[in-house]
């Protein structure tokens, strides 16, 4: 399983967008504005991360080569929610290594 978390990204890898794209000048305004408070007060609870987890079909019963495809789940997630997620995971695990000694 593979988690990945890549910051201020919606996807942007993926190039489904053409790269002419005409940007209201609101919205640059937003992101000049967006760029400049960050610098001043760092990490934000509403950053966003685009969260990809991804389950390689090897691990799937009976598989005996491994795959390179699987189920992912792809998200935009905020900081704050992010936070969240990775602190119940620890414990998650954290759980895993006491029951079963890893």
């Amino acid at each position: 399983m593979i988690i990945a978390a890549y910051p201020e990204k919606e996807f942007s890898e993926l190039n489904i967008f053409p790269q002419n794209i005409n940007i209201a000048e609101f919205h640059k305004q937003c992101d000049s504005e967006r760029i400049l408070e960050k610098k001043e007060k760092g990490d934000l609870p509403d950053d966003t991360f685009a969260l990809i987890i991804f389950v390689d079909a090897y691990n799937f019963k009976g598989s005996q080569t491994y795959y390179g495809s699987g189920i992912s789940l792809h998200m935009v997630v905020n900081r704050s929610d992010l936070e969240c997620f990775l602190a119940t995971l620890k414990s998650e695990y954290a759980s895993l290594e006491k029951k079963y000694g890893i």
